[in-house]
């Protein structure tokens, strides 16, 4: 086996050298810009800007003023192997080194129980605030950012976000999502094979979709909603009624938590499952009415039942 993997190396390395730095991005053929290492950074920061290719990423709050950048590993990390961070007037840049070769190692050896923490003033709002890995977690203490943008191609992310947002999105190819905001004028919530669990207070526009994953959204106002599931069950609990709502599975049933003195006519579409409800409504056809019908909510399901449940 070790034979094997040191032609693999080999092999790898020598298609390297053959392609040359044409093969290599103009950012990646240097580190002038970069400095390397942990930091402690005093400048004023605005935008934050995180890279990371297998590195779990974790963001949390401090009391002191400073944003401090802090790498853990189990083994001794060489300067090219250690994370590199830039400021870029007010945008703070934090990423790893993205030559080949280490690609190529980070692969085949691993990370060594690597991990990133970004430490910022818990008194900071920033302007924006963006989050990219590869294959790696994302955990975040509560903090405060006017808009936020969190993907991962394989992996978890369990985010909390506080304050008044213009928006919020947050993607996973292949992991779980749990997010916890307070209000945010748009939300967009993507997963291809995971489960998405969101809590709100208040959201203007929140749309989540799934390809293979449940969704669980409980909040307390959202205006205009879109949930979208192809093969996962759908739990919305909202405990004001929305103005407009989209909710369909392919294969998944649907349950909505309602208040008691909800205004909605929602209109029910189901090629093979059941309704009912714990709340008094109007029927007519196919359509329900829940006090005097103000909102609008169109459920639709191939093959699950839809439910209308009391809130708690």
């Amino acid at each position: 086996m070790k034979r094997i993997m040191a032609l693999i190396v080999t092999g790898l390395l020598v298609l390297v050298l053959l392609t040359g730095l044409s093969a290599v991005p103009a950012s990646a053929r240097g580190t002038d810009d970069w400095s390397v290492g942990d930091a402690r950074i005093a400048e004023e920061v605005t935008s934050l800007v995180i890279e990371s290719p297998d590195i779990d990423v974790f963001l949390k709050t401090g009391s002191g003023q400073e944003i401090l950048i802090t790498e853990t590993s189990g083994a001794e990390l060489s300067d090219d192997q250690k994370v590199r961070w830039q400021l870029d007037g007010t945008t703070l840049r934090i990423k790893y080194g993205d030559s080949i070769i280490q690609g190529i190692f980070g692969f085949l050896l691993g990370n060594n129980n690597r991990s990133l923490t970004v430490t910022l003033p818990e008194d900071l709002v920033l302007d924006s605030l963006n989050v990219s890995v590869a294959s790696a977690d994302v955990t975040t203490d509560t903090l405060c950012a006017a808009s936020a943008d969190f993907s991962a191609s394989s992996g978890d992310m369990t985010l909390s976000l506080n304050g008044e947002m213009e928006n919020a999105a947050f993607s996973s190819s292949s992991g779980n999502i749990t997010a916890s905001l307070e209000t945010a004028k748009a939300v967009r919530a993507d997963a291809s094979s995971g489960d998405l669990f969101v809590t709100l207070q208040t959201a203007g526009q929140f749309a989540a979709d799934t390809s293979s994953g449940e969704i669980t959204l409980k909040a307390g106002e959202a205006t205009d909603l879109s949930i979208k599931s192809a093969s996962g069950e759908v739990y919305a609990a909202l405990a004001k009624a929305p103005e407009e709502a989209s909710i369909s599975t392919a294969s998944g049933d649907v349950t909505a938590a309602l208040s008691e003195d909800a205004d909605l006519t929602i209109t029910v579409n189901t090629a093979s499952g059941d309704f009912t409800s714990q709340l008094p409504v109007l029927m007519d056809g196919k359509t329900y009415a829940l006090g005097n019908g103000t909102g609008q909510m169109t459920i639709s399901t191939a093959s699950g039942d839809i439910s209308i449940r009391k809130a708690d």
